[in-house]
């Protein structure tokens, strides 16, 4: 009987880390920024001559030579930015994509354009209705080179801002430079952006708000380890009744 219970415990340990790896997932990926209110990441990517597109590069340190120092890119050239974030405090949060200089070197082909606020936590009316804690929010832009900026570097900075519910004075602001490319006076010769070339990336922006926490369903992982956990338990009472 001892026995039994020490194996039907064993099971419910490995049952418990089961279950809080699926429900609470540990990213390996180190975000751009992290902090008490927030984890938050920027990537940034472009299209190839073949029309596919560069896998999504993490502004960081050790990024930093890619996008501000060797990126070259032509006139009508396709590029992505992306900003994803994970609330640790009941919050609103937004994010912005903007051009410090007055020239603005790069259309926007899809999501909200420049200096445009995507808002979460707060309703059409602006009536904040606050995201729980470990909410997880992206957006991705889509844009192009023009011609208004060429033979010189064009920056192009993200910015992300948490205000947390209970301190309304205070807030968390992360301004950032997705990259620094530099523009050539040579026409891009690749293909256009299309929605059937987004490599499917699987962001889908609409207003800023059908981001959903995550794009997995935990509870359909958790009944599949619940169930396997039972089938263990009656299948050892079996084994006991038949020995």
């Amino acid at each position: 009987m001892k026995r039994k219970q020490k194996i039907i415990m064993i099971y419910s340990v490995v049952f418990y880390i089961l279950a809080m790896s699926i429900l609470f997932p540990i990213s390996s990926e180190a975000a751009t920024y992290s902090g008490e209110w927030a984890d938050v990441w920027f990537y940034f990517s472009w299209m190839e001559e073949d029309g596919s597109w560069h896998e999504w590069v993490e502004i960081t340190d050790e990024n930093e030579s890619i996008l501000y120092s060797n990126l070259y890119l032509k006139v009508g050239q396709p590029v992505k930015c992306k900003i994803k974030a994970i609330t640790h405090i009941e919050c609103v949060m937004s994010f912005t994509i903007y051009e410090p200089g007055v020239t603005k070197a790069f259309d926007v082909v899809e999501g909200n354009n420049h200096d445009e606020t995507i808002r979460y936590g707060v309703d059409e009316g602006g009536i904040p209705f606050w995201l729980d804690t470990e909410t997880k929010k992206e957006y991705t832009w889509i844009l192009q080179t023009n011609d208004n900026w060429t033979g010189g570097r064009a920056p192009l900075n993200g910015f992300c801002q948490v205000n947390d519910q209970y301190t309304t004075t205070d807030n968390l602001k992360i301004d950032l430079s997705f990259a620094n490319p530099y523009i050539e006076n040579e026409q891009w010769t690749g293909p256009s952006y299309t929605p059937d070339n987004n490599n499917g990336d699987g962001d889908s922006n609409g207003n800023g708000n059908n981001n959903n926490n995550d794009s997995s369903t935990p509870g359909f992982e958790l009944a599949f380890v619940f169930i396997a956990f039972l089938a263990v338990v009656f299948s050892l009472r079996k084994k006991k009744k038949n020995s």
